[in-house]
């Protein structure tokens, strides 16, 4: 292979896209939010349960989030938390333990955000 050519494989899979692929903004894009990791967002929300969270690279708008359902703290600001991914605004699957907890990439998201879901 020659420098800088893409592998056969990996060009059929950019093409496969198509001409009405459209990269959609992420929220990491919007300046003005505060990216907290879920622990820090759980004291925020009063140590209760459940809430809603969403990470910086997803499209909250097309219905992609989190429910935080239960956390351990292990020494603060770090543990582990286990929750249910959204996709489409439906849960995808049983409750599972959430990567990534620690890293402040996440918000919280409030009823009245216009980000935040209806459900």
């Amino acid at each position: 292979m020659v420098r800088g050519e893409v592998p056969a494989r990996q060009s059929c899979r950019w093409r496969s896209a198509g001409k009405g692929y459209r990269a959609k903004m992420r929220m990491h894009d919007e300046p003005n939010r505060d990216w907290k990791n879920i622990f820090q967002l759980w004291r925020e929300n009063g140590e209760r349960l459940l809430f809603i969270v969403a990470r910086n690279s997803w499209e909250v708008a097309s219905g992609s989030y989190l429910v935080v359902e239960r956390i351990e703290i292990k020494k603060w600001p770090y543990g582990s938390a286990w929750g249910r991914y959204h996709y489409y605004g439906k849960p995808s699957g049983p409750q599972e333990k959430i990567k990534v907890v620690g890293t402040y990439a996440w918000m919280f998201l409030m009823p009245d955000d216009p980000a935040h879901p209806k459900e």
